[in-house]
């Protein structure tokens, strides 16, 4: 039939087959040029259109951009009047400037802190009700952390509106540098700066936010001039724009049909930052006759707009006189083309069946080919078992994915059985009978099969009965595997580090815990042994003397347990040295042989010339005793053998992730101690609570020493791995970085003895009753006059009132409001040689590392006697 067609199509002349369609192509022609002259005019039209509506969205979209700046402007005139406003005072004012300008997401205040002044800023946020807040910074993970030290912050204080942006609260803007450009181009100008385009702390989300600062002066900064003014403002009034929502807010009512793209100075010159709508859907390109293009300076940077046309423009502006012509003279195309359109049509429909026939010989050869690539690709890992003869078809694919070659497979549902793991196949029978008995559509189950090589893989079992018997007895069915091992060691590792999480949490606040029990339990000791070193040095008879002297050992006693707490929470000091651990061990062997039970036999082995590590030796010494007493309690009555050892190691990864403690050490030479024994070993409970503080398998009252093991290693920068099972021994191995330079020691200031003539009026400020009744009581025995102050800002009152006739100040470290560090620095500034004295429960070498080039005359560590009391007002009354 085709060649029959084509063959009569071929015997026609040329003329003939040209001859019908000389009228519809001159009709058409003559068509065309009508419809593409008016199309010309409607063009022209249109570009105009374009063009006015483009200028009148340029000029909207700046009004906008300045109108930010003009808020901005007004929120840092207030905040130069009254920079200590409340949230509530700053809510009133900032709700109506965002109300008229939709486009604003948020603005702040954003004060300078300096890094003296950082404790106080912080308590005074969380007594305003932010009970949370903290000066903070994105980590390299993008988790807000506690910002690191550093001479200066410019942090969120203020911030309106409030709900949804608590984030952003504390952050500080100095730590990220797109925000630190913006804010010291606008303190070196003294005008408002544009940050680049930034993703919000409050609204990650977003990636076309952008931060404009303002510097806030005091009143006298006007007076001062420019420069001075530029260097020294109070912080910065900030907007938070996104500049998504100012194109959105402009479009909305001047941009239909018109796509916009704003640019602005980047690395590179000009480049865009926000298009809109999406440039994938903003239609097709179009001439560049038709894009406008504009430069502004706002908030000193430059930007530019690009403003085109988009597909809906011309859609929604187009003129329709050129397809009634069209429409005429189509009309009359096909009128005066009556005469041919019989054979036309003929020849349409000869061709139109032409064409129908190759598109089914084509589609049927593409259903062959889709045909052929279902079958291979369903191939792929499947079986086909008739139930009733137990014969299994395994593809080839099935087998190749267990490692098996053909000739060892039997196709026998026997064999499935005998590789499926046993402790799975009592579920995999349950899945088959419910599927068989028509309680599930389908048959699903996860399960594991034994490869070839004796490995396990993890897979999933789907199927379907095909065919069953009239009675309804199961006949065939068919299935396909699929490998989830992959997918369950990601489950098994995510499970892992959750529970590491949950456990380092837990930690934690049990090191916060103990380390607030510590510091209150110092002040009640403080008191305790104060009276009773008072009481004991006035005791007349001996008798009295000796009870105080008890009293006195006591208060002792529990004053070293409170140093293990600051030890376990990790706030006590290391004293940097250099540690050679073989050394360090040799030298300790005497006192731990003395230490545990004859039962216990020690076997070394310890590596000669090991690189120093930097450590406090003592704090070490304690980690190397805890360690073996815990082993050798673990024999339980029998004997046994601890092994010791010392070396060289550069812990993996995995290494890493098994640390009790948390440490960057990839890649990192460190020197390792290691305590092994071959004891009763751990079951998974004690293991997880080993560390907690006074949790012990033995008896009561016992347990602090793995505990500050675990602080020591943290305030060393170390890792603890932890290796036990029931009835198989524990070994710990702690890892500590290697160093050959070491930082200059901290010498804590020490008592003399005797002192001099106890003269002079002295002033005790401690936030706690019992511990200023019981310093005043001891002073007065010492012979000094007194005078004492509950806080800070009490204690600075005094001194302006009493002037030089104060000869020292004892001044506790750790208080609400105006903390020991804020009060010894205003003292020195305003009586720049009065001597100070420091109180407190940590470690001096610790505290003086608080207070850099501010150094004290002295630390007094609580709890104190009335002699400790005397040698530390005594060395601070010395001549200088």
């Amino acid at each position: 039939m085709r060649r029959r067609r084509r063959h009569l199509l071929a015997d026609r002349s040329p003329r003939e087959r040209v001859y019908p369609y000389i009228v519809p192509v001159v009709g058409l022609v003559s068509t065309l040029v009508v419809w593409l002259m008016l199309r010309g005019t409607d063009v022209r039209l249109l570009e105009n259109q374009f063009r006015a509506d483009a200028q009148r969205l340029d000029a909207v979209l700046q009004q906008q951009f300045h109108e930010a700046t003009t808020a901005l402007h007004d929120v840092a005139s207030l905040l130069a009047i009254e920079p200590d406003l409340s949230q509530a005072e700053f809510r009133r004012f900032v709700v109506p400037l965002l109300e008229r300008q939709p486009f604003l997401r948020a603005m702040s205040w954003n004060p300078r802190v300096a890094a003296g002044e950082r404790a106080s800023h912080e308590r005074a946020a969380r007594e305003a009700g932010l009970a949370t807040y903290r000066i903070s910074q994105r980590s390299t993970s993008g988790e807000l952390v506690s910002a690191r030290r550093q001479d200066e912050y410019v942090v969120v204080r203020l911030i309106e509106p409030l709900p949804g942006n608590e984030a952003a609260l504390g952050y500080d803007v100095t730590s990220e540098p797109r925000r630190r450009r913006a804010l010291e181009r606008a303190r070196d100008t003294g005008g408002a700066s544009a940050s680049e385009s930034i993703v919000l702390v409050q609204a990650p989300e977003r990636r076309d936010g952008t931060l404009v600062f303002l510097p806030v002066y005091g009143a006298d900064a006007v007076a001062a001039g420019p420069q001075e003014r530029q260097r020294s403002p109070r912080g910065y009034a900030v907007a938070v724009l996104t500049l998504g929502e100012i194109a959105e807010a402009a479009m909305a009512n001047h941009g239909d049909g018109i796509r916009i793209t704003l640019l602005s100075d980047l690395t590179g010159g000009m480049q865009p930052v926000y298009p809109h709508p999406d440039p994938t859907t903003a239609g097709e390109e179009v001439p560049s006759s038709l894009i406008v293009q504009s430069r502004f300076h706002w908030a000193n940077r430059d930007w530019g707009l690009e403003l085109r046309p988009t597909a809906a423009f011309f859609t929604t502006h187009e003129r329709h006189g050129r397809w009634a012509a069209l429409a005429l003279g189509l009309l009359f195309t096909a009128l005066m083309s009556a005469p041919v359109a019989a054979l036309a049509s003929r020849k349409r429909r000869l061709e139109r069946e032409v064409r129908q026939r190759e598109r089914a010989e084509r589609a049927l050869r593409a259903s062959e080919e889709r045909l052929s690539l279902v079958v291979s690709a369903a191939a792929e890992g499947t079986w086909d078992w008739n139930v009733e003869t137990g014969e299994v078809y395994f593809s080839p694919s099935w087998k190749a994915a267990l490692g098996y070659s053909e000739d060892q497979i039997p196709h026998r549902v026997e064999f499935w059985e005998s590789i499926v793991h046993p402790d799975d196949m009592p579920g995999v029978r349950e899945a088959l009978w419910a599927h068989f008995r028509g309680d599930t559509a389908i048959y699903e189950c996860e399960n594991r099969l034994k490869r070839a090589d004796g490995t396990w893989r993890w897979n999933l079992d789907r199927g379907r009965l095909v065919e069953r018997a009239p009675d309804g007895k199961p006949l065939r069915m068919v299935g396909v595997d699929r490998d989830l091992t992959e997918r369950k060691r990601a489950e098994a590792a995510q499970a892992k580090m959750e529970h590491r999480l949950r456990e380092t949490q837990k930690l934690e606040s049990l090191g916060v815990l103990a380390g607030g029990i510590a510091h209150d339990f110092n002040n009640l000791l403080t008191g305790i042994l104060g009276n009773a070193s008072e009481l004991r040095e006035s005791a007349a008879d001996r008798e009295t003397r000796d009870a105080t002297a008890q009293i006195e050992d006591a208060a002792g006693m529990a004053a070293d347990l409170c140093r293990q707490l600051l030890v376990y929470a990790g706030r006590a000091h290391v004293s940097l040295e250099p540690v050679d651990l073989t050394a360090l061990l040799l030298d300790s062997l005497q006192l731990i042989e003395t230490s545990i039970a004859k039962r216990a036999r020690l076997e070394l082995d310890l590596a000669r010339k090991l690189p120093a590590v930097s450590g406090d030796p003592t704090q070490l010494r304690q980690v190397l005793m805890n360690l073996v007493i815990n082993s050798a309690e673990s024999f339980e009555g029998s004997s046994g053998a601890i092994h010791m050892r010392t070396g060289t190691t550069r812990p993996t990864p995995v290494d890493l992730e098994q640390s009790l403690v948390e440490a960057d050490l990839v890649d990192v030479d460190c020197v390792y101690l290691e305590v092994e024994d071959d004891g009763c070993g751990m079951s998974e409970e004690v293991r997880t609570r080993l560390f907690e503080p006074f949790f012990t398998t033995k008896f009561t009252g016992r347990g602090l020493g793995l505990s500050a093991t675990l602080g020591i290693v943290q305030s060393h920068g170390g890792a603890l791995l932890l290796d036990t099972e029931p009835g198989r021994g524990t070994r710990i191995r702690v890892l500590i970085p290697a160093t050959s330079r070491m930082p200059k020691d901290l010498e804590p200031i020490r008592a003399t003895e005797g002192a001099p003539e106890s003269t002079g009026l002295v002033l005790v400020v401690d936030d706690e009753r019992v511990v200023r009744e019981a310093a005043l009581r001891m002073l007065k025995r010492l012979g000094y006059r007194t005078e004492a102050a509950p806080d800070g800002r009490t204690a600075l009152s005094l001194l302006r009132e009493l002037g030089s006739r104060v000869d020292c100040v004892i001044l506790d470290l750790t208080m609400p409001g105006m903390d020991g560090v804020e009060v010894c620095r205003t003292i020195h500034e305003r009586h720049p040689t009065l001597p100070v004295v420091l109180a407190s429960g940590f470690d001096p070498g610790d505290v003086l590392n608080r207070f850099e080039d501010l150094r004290p005359r002295g630390v007094l560590r609580k709890p104190y006697r009335i002699s400790d009391l005397r040698s530390a007002i005594g060395r601070a009354l010395e001549p200088r």
